[in-house]
């Protein structure tokens, strides 16, 4: 499995400086996100289970801070190819691929990268690196396992029926779906 489970977890298994992904519509009340962004976490509030999260828009290194339920955040990779700035801002270069296939607990991930000008490779952490929100790498059974494939304008008429009729989708609507997407 390629995702730390996330149900019933506090804070335990979260750090300063680790990436997750962020679901961007928090004000859903249902909790069944389609639309996320990486960023990093910068501080943990254990009273109310809530993170502070940095998302970044590089190259410019342009910050935004979201506070979300820890419930609702995942560990996630960072996309291979990557470009990246290094938090002291002296540094820029690019992700190769992450060190390990293994989650640890409370432990942060370790990436190799090769810094602008270098021909060698490096082990950082990702505490260390300042990314773009969009350089996510999710894994896919997970977002299966929640919906979250979709053509947008699928998502948008899908949302207005589901919320004309008050209801949430089944698993048996999912399976219809991809059925009908696959023979199309």
């Amino acid at each position: 499995m390629d995702t730390l489970e996330n149900k019933s977890r506090g804070s335990a298994l979260f750090l300063p400086g680790m990436y997750v992904r962020v679901p961007l519509e928090t004000e859903r009340l249902d909790n069944e996100f389609r639309d996320f962004n990486i960023g990093q976490i910068d501080s943990i509030n254990e009273s109310s289970n809530t993170a502070s999260i940095k998302l970044y828009d590089l190259p410019y290194v342009e910050e935004r801070v979201v506070e979300c339920y820890l419930d609702n955040l995942d560990r996630c990779r960072i996309l291979p190819d990557t470009s990246f700035n290094m938090t002291n801002g002296e540094q820029r270069g690019r992700i190769l691929l992450h060190c390990s296939d293994e989650w640890q607990t409370e432990e942060l991930l370790q990436y190799y990268v090769q810094l602008e000008g270098e021909k060698v490779v490096r082990r950082l952490s990702e505490d260390r690196l300042l990314v773009a929100s969009n350089r996510q790498n999710p894994n896919p059974y997970q977002q299966i396992l929640r919906y979250e494939f979709q053509n947008p304008i699928w998502k948008f008429n899908r949302d207005r029926v589901l919320e004309g009729y008050g209801e949430k989708p089944k698993w048996l609507h999912v399976c219809w779906a991809i059925q009908t997407v696959a023979t199309y």
